[in-house]
């Protein structure tokens, strides 16, 4: 009858493959992501999903969740995750070897566990602070982009809500001079011209043809005034009187009057713009006193 051999060395003797899997076993916890580190930590101390979430304060599908790297946990919960695992957060994060446990008499005096904790969440937070900054000035770069395609600025179509002018022509040599005084609130800041545009026939001071005036008009609180002068005219011929307003690559343009020499001596027509609403002008024959004209 055989019998077996008692000695322990046939027992306790570890094999080829036993040395191979733990040799898999430490390279494997090298590369292994939060959740798997997690995982691990929970599955060495005999730790359901839902017992785990009861300790953290959170579901077993969130458990779930951080172990399958899905999401990751908030700062807090790596927190309570190292005093539950009695691990510190650098090594639940992979930035931190896992400390050998040495004799009593050979561990040498160590930093407090609380200052270790202290120093992984300052970088942690500055990593998320980094993240948050970067993530917060694209999206508003982007938007900013998509906005601009979808509604791009546009100048203000009408401007000029009050226009107040004075006309003084001169019959004998077919000139005149105009003053203007206007409120523009929606320009205030931008740059802006009055132009004044004349037609005359052969009885013109100057022959068939016509003239153009352009003169600045500031508009630092949206008003502005400015005058025009030596301006020649022809009997029931036009004279367009429209501002010109730029702000960078935005540029727009308003009709303000039309005024018609009717003859010797006579008043001249004014019409107002048929397609500007509430724009009336109306005369004001001081406005040349803001000019010092005598």
């Amino acid at each position: 009858m055989s019998r077996k051999c008692p000695c322990p060395w046939r027992r306790s003797s570890p094999t080829p493959g036993g040395w191979n899997k733990r040799k898999n076993e430490v390279e494997s916890v090298e590369n292994m992501t939060l959740g798997r580190r997690i995982q691990e930590q929970r599955k060495r101390r005999n730790l359901s999903q839902e017992a785990l979430g009861e300790a953290m304060g959170v579901s077993r599908q969130a458990i779930s969740k951080w172990e399958s790297d899905l999401t990751i946990p908030e700062i807090d919960k790596l927190i309570a995750l190292s005093k539950r695992f009695d691990v510190p957060v650098g090594q639940l994060l992979g930035v931190e070897e896992p400390e050998e446990k040495k004799p009593v008499d050979e561990v040498p005096e160590a930093v407090p566990r609380d200052r270790r904790l202290i120093r992984w969440l300052s970088v942690l937070c500055a990593v998320l602070a980094a993240t948050s900054m970067l993530s917060l000035g694209l999206m508003l770069h982007f938007r900013q982009q998509v906005m601009t395609v979808l509604d791009p600025p546009k100048a203000p179509e009408w401007p000029v809500t009050e226009l107040e002018y004075a006309l003084r022509p001169d019959f004998e040599s077919k000139t005149f001079d105009l003053a203007v005084d206007l409120k523009a609130k929606e320009l205030r800041g931008w740059d802006a011209e009055l132009m004044v545009y004349t037609r005359f026939g052969k009885d013109g001071p100057l022959g068939n043809g016509f003239k153009t005036q352009r003169l600045e008009l500031p508009l630092p609180d949206g008003t502005g005034q400015t005058l025009v002068e030596d301006m020649p005219f022809a009997f029931h011929e036009p004279v367009s009187v429209m501002v010109y307003y730029t702000d960078g690559q935005l540029e727009g343009a308003q009709d303000l009057m039309d005024l018609e020499p009717l003859g010797p001596g006579m008043a001249w027509r004014v019409t107002p713009p048929t397609d500007a609403p509430d724009i009336m002008p109306e005369e004001n024959r001081d406005l040349f006193d803001k000019f010092d004209l005598y």
